[in-house]
């Protein structure tokens, strides 16, 4: 198995193929195939061998009495795949189309001499159409020979995996800055599809109205889509004139098209390092909506051209936010990924520290890393062999600093950075696939939707999981940090199926749209997830005594048969003043 890699999410550097010379069928060329060799085999099972080819048939695998044979011919055969080297003869099974009912096991010589140093051979068949060659799953090398299980009768044959042509993704980026009325601009570069390693910046104001350093916004392509990052940092703002810059952006999408051509492809990615920090010289507490925030998005889609939204969807976003000496972080998952991307497990634990440097400001630094690489394995088992996709990756990096900050040394600096790549290097995701060529027609990401989960039929399913709040009563803070409460949905004793909820809010003493925002949306949970889901409530700052107040939150089920035990879905959410 070859492994191609590309540091990103995410997208290619190709690896050279070896090119191989096809050896002579025959040591001299004028030897004779040998001849078909066969045996009538029935319900008892029975072993046909021919030219160092076997197939043996377990009992019960037929239902009744077949004349079994193997043939060294590849007359009738389809082409091989291109490029594809051959390592030993084509040889047909048959009567084709001879199915079994318990797979039987087939063995089939190889020249080892003629495989590359690690390469891994491949066992090919020809589909039930016999129009084309597949690799089968399960394969193994024994010695010369490959063994593998088959479940009905084609021609076979011993085989490589088809060189790679170098194709390069569709590479996009985009600068943008946030100004204090709350207007975005924001400036795309043109596509690149050049392969080559390339960095682009940006300036997007000055840090501090005292000192001439601008801040900076970099985006870094590696050769060939193998790496790509992201980095800003935000302009420091007075707040004082509505067209000041005091946010920042950077963007980055790649996206690739690949075709399946083996039955256990497999793709791969890996979020390699992610920094948000921030740092805050004035100890006194601002306005209403004063804060500095460091902000970024991480997602990769799979999509095929014949579905609606990606088979395939993981995409989180994490923020650091705070002032003077109150931080704090959130990670979520983004409602429609399928997937999991992050959770605040995947990061260290919250720095925060107060220092001041000899000469300088009294300062508080918050920073927020990730504590390890995390690799992701994309599910390719919806996807058929011969069948085209595409993957999108993307990362998105914005810090915005709401503080203000005065010159440089009246100790009133403010400022917040988000990187998502390797600081070591060029890195910032990995991405390593096989049984996949690409193919360079990547289509348009499809519009973000949460998956439609079909209402339960039956009784509900303990192996689905129950579906609850991690806690019965939240405390949210009345402070001028708004938007980063957050409660946790788990789903825990089961993972079965998909299900959906409506996570919706009921007021107490606590009123929506004075207090916090009003909650109602749904929460979905794919087949096989388990990983909690993080949702953010909007609490609202009102300066002054205000007295503690609650409100409720409810989890109803709408689809799939999660057990829906309404005391476990209800919680309390008390604002403390």
């Amino acid at each position: 198995m070859n492994l191609f890699l590309l540091r990103v999410p995410g997208t290619l550097a190709w690896m050279a193929a070896v090119t191989l010379a096809l050896a002579a069928c025959n040591s001299g060329g004028d030897a004779s195939p040998p001849p078909t060799q066969g045996a009538t085999i029935g319900p008892a099972g029975g072993t046909v061998t021919a030219a160092g080819a076997q197939v043996v048939v377990p009992a019960g695998a037929l239902a009744q009495q077949a004349p079994i044979a193997i043939e060294a011919t590849r007359v009738g055969a389809p082409t091989m795949p291109a490029g594809v080297p051959e390592f030993g003869a084509m040889f047909a099974l048959t009567p084709h189309g001879t199915s079994f009912a318990t797979p039987a096991t087939v063995t089939l010589p190889f020249d080892p001499a003629l495989v590359p140093a690690g390469t891994q051979p491949q066992f090919y068949k020809t589909n039930a159409a016999m129009t084309a060659f597949e690799v089968v799953a399960g394969a193994t090398v024994s010695g010369a020979t490959m063994v593998a299980p088959l479940s009905s009768f084609s021609f076979v044959i011993v085989g490589g995996l088809p060189p790679l042509t170098r194709h390069t993704p569709v590479r996009n980026w985009q600068f943008g800055t946030y100004l204090v009325n709350g207007t975005f601009t924001g400036y795309t570069r043109p596509q690149d599809t050049s392969g080559a390693d390339f960095t682009d910046s940006t300036e997007f104001g000055p840090l501090l109205r005292a000192q001439p350093r601008q801040a900076q916004g970099v985006v870094v392509f590696g050769n060939f889509g193998n790496t790509y990052g992201a980095y800003a940092e935000a302009p420091s703002g007075t707040l004082r004139l509505s067209d000041e810059a005091i946010g920042s952006q950077a963007w980055v999408w790649q996206s690739q098209s690949f075709t399946k051509n083996a039955v256990d492809a497999s793709l791969t990615f890996t979020l390699s390092a992610a920094h948000f920090v921030t740092y805050d010289e004035n100890p006194r507490f601002g306005l209403s909506d004063s804060y500095v925030w460091s902000w970024g998005q991480m997602s990769v889609d799979a999509y095929t051209s014949t579905t609606t939204r990606p088979f395939y969807s993981a995409a989180s976003q994490v923020s650091l936010i705070g002032e003077a000496n109150d931080w704090m972080f959130d990670v979520k998952d983004m409602p429609y990924s399928t997937h999991p991307l992050l959770t605040r497990e995947d990061f260290l634990d919250l720095y925060v520290v107060a220092y001041q440097p000899t000469g300088r400001c009294p300062r508080v630094e918050a920073l927020l890393a990730l504590r390890a690489p995390i690799t992701y394995r994309v599910d390719l088992s919806s996807v058929g062999v011969g069948q085209e996709f595409t993957v999108w990756s993307e990362i998105k990096a914005q810090p915005l600093n709401r503080k203000g900050s005065g010159f440089a040394l009246d100790c009133e600096g403010s400022g917040a950075t988000t990187n998502i790549r390797d600081p070591l290097g060029m890195g910032g995701m990995t991405m390593a696939f096989s049984g996949l060529t690409p193919t360079n027609r990547p289509l348009p990401l499809p519009p973000a939707a949460i998956p439609t989960v079909a209402a339960c039929t039956g009784p509900n399913l303990p192996e689905a999981g129950n579906i609850q709040f991690d806690s019965t009563t939240y405390t949210m803070r009345d402070t001028a940090l708004q938007g980063t409460q957050s409660v946790r949905i788990t789903r825990t004793g089961g993972k079965t199926g998909a299900a959906s909820f409506r996570l919706f809010s009921q007021d107490g003493d606590a009123k929506a749209g004075t207090d916090y925002g009003a909650v109602d949306r749904t929460v979905f949970f794919a087949d096989g997830y388990d990983t909690a889901r993080t949702e953010t409530i909007n609490v609202t700052f009102r300066p002054g005594a205000q007295g503690d107040r609650f409100f409720n939150l409810f989890l109803v089920r709408t689809g799939g048969c999660a057990p829906d035990e309404l005391g476990a879905q209800q919680a309390v959410v008390v604002i403390r003043d």
